[in-house]
């Protein structure tokens, strides 16, 4: 069992890992063998044939969640990961390498981006990097979130300063809130790259952060607002590596995780479609038919833009910003739609309750595999071709001149990717992320209605949905890098 556990699960791994396309900074362009709307037709066939595989194949309307687990507490790793000095290390290195970003985007180099460590730490590293590993391995924010630790830390010299629970209400709707002005800044925010100003955010939302455990207490804020805690809890669930609530280190098959048997917040599923919506959002970006959006908005924006610089900088930031607005609101509406279809078909001819949003709360989960698969396949190319600045950043991270590691002249390898490669592992990512996807929507559905397992018509809302989206996100990763 543990053998075919862990093959199962490296295959996975080494399949997903290397999926992705969509090509930030990508120049070269991949001649397909085929047209692309055969690519588009056949990832929607594959998972049209999943779901009539899923259909005929399941035996029971409840999975198991213990099931098919290996307890790894008692291993050379689970001891590792548990002993106080390696917890305490981890606290106390990620506290350091905060102050040390923060301290290189106030006061290190600011002229040239390429040489100041915050942004290309912030964007791509963490961001992007940290979220695979999230995914792909295990959830280890809770480990090495910094401003946890630095509270854990004044507790250690400070006993008296206690961040406890000082108001009662549930703070649920400022997690989304704090998620889209995050999605703001990494996408229409023109100086998200300039040290000293990211840094300022950062602080920022540092004290939000602090001021926020000070009130409400931070566990509550930690799963309510965070968004950080939240994004990459709901990645980890995907992981094959867990901790559970009694402290043991678990390896489990890939997503099981996401297998719920109770409802999220309506906030949470708000935030979660968000999510799903910005990325894909930032993929659109670089689509000719966004360029042809745009070019139209700024023509009705032309006479504020002939003002000056800063009414063109106005104009640009008011429609990217109509544009993400827009886009979590479209997919929200139509989730929500398919959620009431669903609903309809079911209200008929069964008793169990079909409100579209109890659903939409119900089944949100199932949608997490499409993001992470999202994720990976709109943000590899960044990560292995911009992500190779942190070697000579790591030498020198105020760009003042060191060379600490003896790394400071790393010159960046452009051929570790290519167009091909990252068309092939996208689509692969894609329509595996919508097959794991339907297969926990099919999972949650027949845990609501039991006895209509073997009734396929009331699937039919989300399997449109799935096929849809499948369509339209691999159309949109082949746009920076394909001819068509």
């Amino acid at each position: 069992m543990l053998s075919k556990l862990f093959f199962s699960n490296l295959i996975f791994l080494l399949c997903v890992s290397s999926r992705t396309a969509a090509a930030h900074s990508f120049v070269q362009r991949y001649d397909l063998p085929l047209p692309l709307s055969y690519y588009l037709a056949g990832a929607g066939s594959a998972v049209f044939l999943a779901f009539l595989l899923l259909l005929t194949s399941q035996k029971g309307s409840n999975a198991q969640k213990s099931g098919h687990q290996i307890d790894l507490t008692q291993t050379i790793l689970g001891r590792f990961i548990n002993a106080h000095s390696t917890q305490f290390f981890f606290q106390f290195f990620s506290v350091i390498v905060f102050i040390v970003i923060i301290g290189a985007g106030l006061f290190g180099h600011q002229k040239e981006l390429a040489r100041n460590i915050l942004p290309t730490m912030v964007w791509i590293i963490w961001w992007v990097g940290f979220a695979f590993f999230c995914a792909l391995i295990g959830n280890i924010w809770p480990a090495i979130n910094p401003w946890l630790n630095i509270i854990r830390l004044l507790n250690r010299f400070f006993p008296k300063l206690q961040f406890r629970p000082r108001i009662d209400k549930n703070p649920q709707w400022i997690g989304p809130l704090l998620f889209l002005i995050f999605a703001w800044m990494e996408l229409v925010w023109t100086q998200n790259s300039v040290p000293q100003f990211l840094a300022i955010a950062i602080l920022v939302y540092s004290l939000v952060t602090w001021t926020g455990m000070f009130f409400f207490g931070p566990e509550k804020w930690l799963s309510n607002c965070e968004i950080f805690t939240i994004i990459f809890e709901l990645f980890g669930k995907f992981a094959p590596i867990v901790r559970d609530n009694s402290g043991r280190l678990l390896l489990r098959p890939i997503a099981i995780g996401l297998q719920s048997s109770a409802p999220l917040t309506f906030p949470m599923t708000v935030l979660i479609i968000t999510l799903l919506a910005t990325v894909t959002f930032d993929g659109f970006l670089h689509t000719p038919t966004w360029q042809a959006i745009y070019n139209w908005g700024f023509g009705l924006g032309y006479e504020i833009s002939l003002v000056s610089t800063f009414g063109n900088q106005f104009v640009r930031t008011l429609i990217m910003t109509a544009g993400l607005l827009l886009f979590p609101l479209g997919f929200f509406c139509i989730y929500l739609a398919t959620c009431f279809l669903t609903g309809k078909l079911l209200s008929s001819g069964n008793n169990q309750k079909c409100d579209p949003v109890y659903l939409a709360t119900r089944l949100i989960l199932s949608l997490v595999p499409i993001a992470i698969a999202y994720h990976l396949s709109h943000y590899l190319s960044l990560l292995m071709f911009d992500g190779q600045r942190i070697f000579p950043l790591l030498s020198d991270p105020f760009g003042i001149g060191w060379n600490l590691f003896n790394t400071a002249y790393w010159e960046p390898d452009i051929s570790v990717l290519n167009a091909k490669f990252l068309w092939g592992f996208a689509f692969f990512a894609i329509v595996s992320g919508h097959i794991a996807a339907l297969y926990l929507t099919q999972r949650s559905e027949n845990s609501l209605f039991p006895d209509l397992i073997k009734i396929w018509v009331f699937r039919l809302p989300m399997l449109v949905l799935m096929v849809g989206y499948t369509i339209l996100s691999l159309w949109i990763l082949a746009q920076p890098i394909v001819e068509t």
